[in-house]
């Protein structure tokens, strides 16, 4: 069986590419075969924290015609049972794939050589990160414990539901905007619309879709990493944003994992070292190791596989 994860943050800053690169490793060490994957597309810098150079063949080489498979590109790293899989910034414009190379290139990560693939998606809204967290029911979403971050989170979330609607609707463009002002309200209006409210306007113009589209929610398994906790009672807002992702956005968020504040990531950065390797905390680590392990005991073992439609447009 293969495990994909796309990881994902609403905004810049918050450790995704560290916490990625360091699951990872925690993964591999559980006995698991792992690729990491850089599809920060015109912000790669996953390299960094797996201590190796940016001099690599990658995803560039397979979207240019220069390599007939991505296994081909793979890069091997500190531990046997991880690999990684470079974006290149050698090639220009990889930001602004169309979607015959996205469905291309999604096709190929499938057939990689792993029991899990972790995809270290850009950071942010744009269409390229949404259509690739969309593509797989089990993602994670990494954010800070402040009310900043939070929001880009919710936001987050708002933007990959809409991006999705945008595929199953894009042939009744009245209804899609009639949606779209009700999605997009201040994310506490008052009165609420609901997931609920937009799936019943749906079904009354499209049955068929909304079914399809209730059962891609309930299948979804959406969770979030808090990164650079200080102390425990930065985390109190938790409860009110499960609340608010529950009832309007129709997501059921979980925290796996906390993972606390550490000077060994920069020290780390600086000398191009894994992080393993330079004396993180222990509770770092075992912040990463526990996540890794309720990855193994909830996801691991059910098919993950990723794939996007060619029928909307980019928009």
């Amino acid at each position: 069986m293969k495990l994909i994860i796309p990881i994902a943050s609403g905004k810049g800053g918050v450790g995704k590419s560290v916490i990625t690169a360091n699951l990872g490793f925690s993964l591999a060490k559980l006995g698991h075969q792992v690729i990491v994957v850089d599809l920060d597309f015109g912000g790669a810098n996953l390299h960094n924290y797996l201590g190796l150079k940016n001099n690599n063949p990658g995803l560039g080489e397979f979207l240019q015609d220069r390599s007939d498979s991505l296994t081909n590109l793979l890069v091997p790293t500190f531990h046997p049972n991880l690999k990684f899989l470079p974006e290149e910034g050698a090639t220009p414009f990889m930001a602004d794939l169309n979607v015959m190379d996205r469905r291309r290139l999604l096709v190929e990560l499938n057939q990689l050589p792993a029991e899990i693939i972790l995809l270290d998606l850009s950071a942010g809204c744009n269409a390229l990160t949404l259509d690739f967290f969309n593509a797989s029911h089990t993602g994670l979403l990494i954010t800070r414990p402040e009310s900043p971050s939070v929001l880009n989170l919710l936001e987050f979330l708002r933007q990959t539901i809409y991006r999705r609607l945008l595929h199953y609707l894009s042939k009744d463009r009245d209804l899609l905007n009639q949606i779209r002002n009700f999605l997009f309200r201040p994310i506490n209006s008052v009165p609420a619309v609901t997931m609920r409210d937009i799936l019943q306007l749906i079904s009354a113009h499209h049955p068929n879709i909304a079914k399809t589209l209730q059962e891609d929610w309930d299948a979804r398994q959406v969770r979030v990493v808090f990164n650079q906790v200080e102390q425990q009672e930065d985390l109190g807002f938790w409860l009110q944003v499960q609340a608010l992702a529950r009832d309007q956005l129709s997501c059921s968020l979980e925290s796996w994992a906390q993972c606390p504040t550490d000077p060994s990531v920069s020290a780390a950065l600086k000398v191009q070292t894994p992080l393993v390797q330079q004396g993180a905390s222990t509770q770092l680590l075992c912040s990463l190791q526990q996540l890794a392990k309720r990855i193994q005991n909830n996801w691991f073992g059910s098919t993950s596989k990723i794939g996007i439609s060619t029928d909307h447009q980019d928009h």
